[in-house]
């Protein structure tokens, strides 16, 4: 009897089988040889022949598979060059006839509507992807360049020679986008157009200044900001749809998280059907043009890290934005726009780099809107004061900046930090803000500004003003640990402009008028109070400060330290609020009774002061009560005669709002970090000496400069 392999293995290793030569001798058969039990069965043959067959099977799919891919592949790259080498000599074409005609009759040819329609659907079709299968069953196409350089010559021609000699002239019947307003597919047509245009400016290999002048001329005229040759009302009425003007006042307008793993070439507004926000498509370039917000060479190339291509690109999605934010209805929509500007364009991380010089005056523009023509960044300044009064009064305006699409593990700088460092900058070249010129400052606006100025010094991190190499700031990840960020130079620099030497002392000399403050009278006349305030001071500075403490400490301890001490009662009747934090209507009453007595007319902000000095937590009732809605409408009914009338007209405002800018800072910097300011040298003790026991050998000149302006000058 045959006996199988497995079988054999098991009786191989429990029982001893004899030699062939002892089975044959004592049973008379013969026992089975090595090679008969190693044979397989013929179910497992049948298994093994099974899996081969599916193997084969697999391969066969697999290759069919491929092939069908690649053929696809060729079959469609066959067609998109197919289809390319025709669009381009059509519109060779085109552009002969076009210069043919402007010879000899000197006048413009415009296509009719049918041959540009075929020509668009046709530039369109070359730049679209090859459309892939979602898992929902549904097709997702999305805008892209296969050539970029051949795509964009092919877009500037079809703009320059086919849509825009119809759309700018006057005869209706040859307009062709007017034609696609009548169905739904030629809108949608519109908007792929635009989404083309937008797409090609975000290709970083596109580098024709031909192809830029081409879109941002096109996007002009069909977007109703171009002064010359708008287009017709249904088609600016359609186009004006990427404009972001649907939120609510109450919501704050945040653009889409960016995806980390996201692929370079891939834009978050190229998928077919996605909207279309021009606010979001800037912000977008502006951040992820170069790679990251803050270029991993800026610190070393400084300006020179954004390549001037890019920074082109930038300006014509900025001039588009910028005037299609102006040229909005004034009112609601327009004021919504500027906020949304201020809050995801103006806090771009080194925005004033990635820009030219150009576009960064434009927003110093008058703006024609204003009475006076303020600046076109300080009205919308005052936009989002307006757009987020509640939120700025309660201190609140880390809230009111978008964030979720620049973690600060991508870009080391907190939004406040970003927009002080652009509002800065754009204030220090503004004349009517910079005091360079005492005759061009206008008061209402300056005060304004620094006001808001004010507001994010109150709320940047503590690294912004220290003097250390590197500041770090915490952050919290999900799972409930921090983790330390270190601030970027770059911008802590640019915040640090504010604090400039010959910048402070402009301001301050336009700030304070002898004059009109009537200093000289007011040194020159002292009251009782101030007679007798100068005899204590004298009687003081008599004694040494040993038996000053005696005589304090010799008081009958029974008695209440207030009631007792001498000084301890002028302390307490004349600044109650240092030493309490209620604001109870008995001290409110005390501070209006003491103002009226002549103890001085200067905003009680010592609690405040105490506070961000201790490092405690904040009371901005004081620092941000200015940037309230009826603040800007204050500043917003100066009437223009007054305006008109003396354009440098003084205001003591602008020197109370510079005193509360850098109070701010001496109040949190100076108060916390001792010398750990602006400038300041850094005390070292090598011998591990108490710190205590040493005076300071010198004042920090950035305090000894603020003290003296806030003190003396007075």
């Amino acid at each position: 009897t045959t006996i199988s392999s497995s079988k054999a293995s098991n009786l191989k290793s429990t029982i001893p089988i004899p030699s062939a030569s002892v089975v044959g001798e004592e049973t008379g058969f013969r026992a089975p040889t090595t090679e008969s039990l190693a044979k397989p069965s013929a179910v497992e043959t049948a298994i093994q022949q099974r899996q081969l067959r599916q193997e084969q099977q697999l391969k066969q799919k697999s290759a069919v598979t491929i092939q069908s891919i690649y053929r696809a592949y060729r079959s469609n790259n066959c067609l998109l060059e197919e289809q390319a080498s025709l669009l381009s000599q059509r519109l060779k074409d085109l552009e002969t006839l076009r210069n043919l005609i402007l010879q000899k009759t000197n006048v413009e040819y415009v296509p009719p509507p049918a041959t540009a329609t075929v020509l668009a659907r046709q530039l369109l079709f070359l730049t679209k992807s090859i459309p892939w299968k979602r898992g929902d069953g549904t097709m997702n196409t999305q805008t892209m360049l296969h050539n970029p350089s051949d795509d964009a010559h092919r877009l500037q021609q079809t703009l320059q020679y086919v849509l825009l000699p119809g759309i700018i002239g006057k005869d209706d019947d040859l307009d062709p986008i007017l034609t696609w307003m009548d169905d739904s597919r030629g809108r949608m047509r519109l908007m792929e157009l635009l989404r083309l245009c937008f797409v090609t400016l975000a290709t970083k290999t596109v580098h024709s200044s031909k192809v830029f002048v081409a879109i941002e001329s096109f996007l002009k005229v069909v977007m109703g900001i171009s002064a010359n040759s708008p287009a017709r009302s249904s088609i600016v009425e359609q186009c004006r749809v990427i404009l972001p003007t649907i939120y609510s006042s109450d919501t704050v307008y945040s653009p889409p998280p960016i995806a980390e793993k996201m692929k370079p070439d891939t834009l978050p507004y190229s998928s077919t059907g996605s909207p279309l926000d021009i606010i979001h498509i800037l912000r977008y370039q502006l951040l992820f043009g170069c790679g990251k917000p803050i270029p991993n060479d800026a610190e070393k190339r400084r300006e020179s890290c954004i390549p001037s291509k890019q920074r082109e690109k930038n300006d014509v999605l900025f001039r588009l934005t910028l005037d299609a934010t102006q040229s909005a209805g004034a009112g609601v929509e327009r004021r919504r726009l500027q906020s949304q500007f201020v809050s995801n364009i103006l806090m771009v991380p080194l925005l004033t780099w990635k820009i030219s010089i150009d576009c960064v005056s434009k927003l110093l523009v008058p703006d024609s809107t204003t009475h006076r023509s303020s600046p076109v960044f300080l009205a919308m300044l005052k936009s989002f004061v307006q757009q987020h009064a509640e939120a700025l009064s309660a201190g609140m305006i880390a809230s009111t900046l978008p964030s979720c699409d620049v973690p600060m593990t991508s870009c080391p700088a907190t939004p406040t930090q970003s927009l002080l460092a652009n509002i800065v900058q754009i204030g220090r070249i503004c004349p009517s803000l910079n005091g360079s010129d005492p005759s061009k400052i206008y008061y209402p606006d300056a005060s304004f500004f620094f006001d808001s100025i004010a507001t994010l010094v109150d709320a940047v991190p503590l690294g912004t003003f220290s003097s250390r190499g590197s500041a770090v700031e915490w952050i919290s990840t999900a799972n409930g640990h921090h983790t330390p960020i270190v601030l970027s130079p770059l911008v802590t620099d640019q915040c640090k402009l504010l604090l400039v030497d010959s910048f402070v002392r402009n301001l301050f000399d336009c700030a304070i008028d002898d004059e009109a403050l009537g200093t000289a009278s007011v040194l020159r006349t002292k009251n009782d109070k101030d007679l007798k305030l100068e005899k204590d001071m004298e009687e003081v500075a008599t004694a040494s400060a040993t038996s000053l403490a005696a005589s304090e400490a010799m008081v009958d301890r029974n008695k209440s330290f207030w009631k007792s001490s001498k000084w301890a009662r002028k302390l307490s009747s004349s600044m109650t609020k240092v030493f309490s934090n209620e604001n109870t209507d008995a001290s409110k009453n005390r501070s209006r009774s003491s103002v009226d007595g002549g103890q001085g007319m200067l905003i009680d902000t010592s609690s405040v002061s105490k506070k961000l000095a201790h490092g405690g937590p904040h009371d901005r009732s004081v620092t941000n009560a200015f940037l309230t809605e009826d603040k800007v409408k204050e500043y917003a009914a100066i009437t223009n005669a007054e305006k008109a009338a003396t354009p440098a007209l003084y205001s003591s405002e602008l020197l109370l709002s510079l005193c509360r800018v850098y109070a701010i800072v001496l109040a949190r910097w100076n108060g916390i970090g001792h010398d750990d300011i602006v400038a300041g040298t850094r005390w070292e003790n090598p011998r591990n000496e108490d710190r205590k026991a040493r005076a300071t050998s010198k004042a920090d000149p950035l305090t000894h400069m603020l003290l003296n302006v806030l003190c003396f000058s007075t």
